[in-house]
């Protein structure tokens, strides 16, 4: 199942016998639950089997949140109730690369819908814990000598027919390390 909870005036979301929960689609979170400014609570079983349910809850920018389940038994959630780091929804999002760079290094999921060129240093505070990425890097004729992403599992590229990663022209780069199981969708190119 897949269900999207976005800008509501929900309060508290109680499901107090959910155990176990699938994905709709691999590389989607079968919870996506952003901008909801007065959400206070999440709450589950005390027996959510975390091991099991893979990419439950992406949890971003929910400010008001004070009770939620223990995220960090959950290796592909993503929880950032006061960043806009992984809202997809463009009236909710970061609109420039210094907001992002700002505020989303090291965040498990970050979308921006721009083309950007990043030194290698911030490229690797971006994607180093980042477990979903939406947005394209433009590396042409840099000094970059390695790019990694080892906990990605889900790419998207920023706009329909540009690739997530275009890469040319790096005399000195060495190493592209991506996750082999990274999820993305057939019809996008992403990488140049």
């Amino acid at each position: 199942m897949c269900i999207t909870m976005r800008q509501s005036q929900i309060q508290y979301l109680r499901m107090p016998k959910l155990v176990e929960v699938h994905t709709c689609k691999k590389g989607r979170p079968a919870f996506t639950i952003e901008g909801n400014t007065k959400l206070e609570v999440i709450h589950v079983s005390t027996t959510f089997k975390w091991d099991v349910s893979i990419e439950p809850f992406y949890v971003t920018y929910n400010p008001a949140l004070k009770q939620y389940p223990p995220w960090e038994k959950c290796k592909y959630c993503v929880f950032e109730p006061n960043t806009r780091c992984g809202v997809i929804w463009p009236a909710l999002a970061y609109t420039t690369l210094e907001k992002i760079l700002q505020n989303c290094r090291g965040k498990p999921r970050i979308v921006f819908n721009e083309v950007v060129t990043v030194t290698q240093e911030q490229f690797t505070q971006l994607c180093s814990q980042a477990v979903y990425l939406q947005m394209c890097f433009n590396i042409t004729n840099t000094d970059y000598t390695s790019i990694s992403c080892p906990m990605l599992r889900a790419v998207a590229p920023c706009r329909p027919g540009i690739p997530v990663w275009t890469i040319v022209g790096n005399s000195q780069l060495r190493n592209v390390v991506i996750n082999s199981l990274v999820k993305f969708t057939m019809e996008e190119k992403i990488m140049f």
